[in-house]
Formats: C-alpha cells, sequence, structure tokens
C-alpha cells in the first residue's frame, strides 16, 4: 500500500478545481511504503502484565500516601494518648 502525503495542502483543492490528478508544480509529494501503522495485537500475557503495572501504580502510590497519613497521624496523637493514659493510672 503506498502512503501519499502533500506538504501543501493546495494540491487538494487545485485536484478539486480543475479536475487534475498530477500535482501542480511546486507541490512535494512524499511516497513512503507502508502498511498497517498499528503493529501486531499484543497476547494475553502482555495485556495481563501492562494491567497489572499499571494497577500496582495507583496501589503502590495510594498505599504510600495512606501509611504516611496514618504514621502521622499516629505521631501527632502520641502526647495526647500519653497524656489519657497517664489519667486512668492515676485515676
Amino acid at each position: 500500500m503506498t502512503v501519499i502525503v502533500t506538504v501543501i495542502g493546495a494540491w487538494s483543492a487545485a485536484r478539486a478545481c480543475t479536475g487534475n490528478r498530477t500535482p501542480p508544480a511546486g507541490v512535494v509529494v512524499f511516497m513512503a511504503r507502508g502498511g498497517s501503522t498499528m503493529g501486531e495485537e499484543p497476547t494475553w500475557a502482555e495485556l495481563l502484565l501492562m494491567f497489572l503495572l499499571i494497577g500496582a501504580v495507583p496501589t503502590l502510590v495510594g498505599g504510600a500516601v495512606f501509611l504516611s497519613l496514618f504514621g502521622l497521624t499516629m505521631w501527632v496523637t502520641a502526647p495526647l494518648r500519653r497524656r489519657r493514659r497517664a489519667a486512668a493510672e492515676d485515676g
């Protein structure tokens, strides 16, 4: 399959007006041999690995955020818990 790419879009307008199928002078046309630009489809193993990696990123980031907030909460409330424990032992 041959792909034709025009650099100057005026070729389409000129062709539509004149009915001429050859590009006018000054219009650069690149011809490239090609086929499908999609590539081959991934296998089930590749899809599974991709989904696992995509799912692992938010899990790791979310887990890190959750543990950080939990740790900071415990650290900030430690003096309050110490005071309550001391008050309960004194009684």
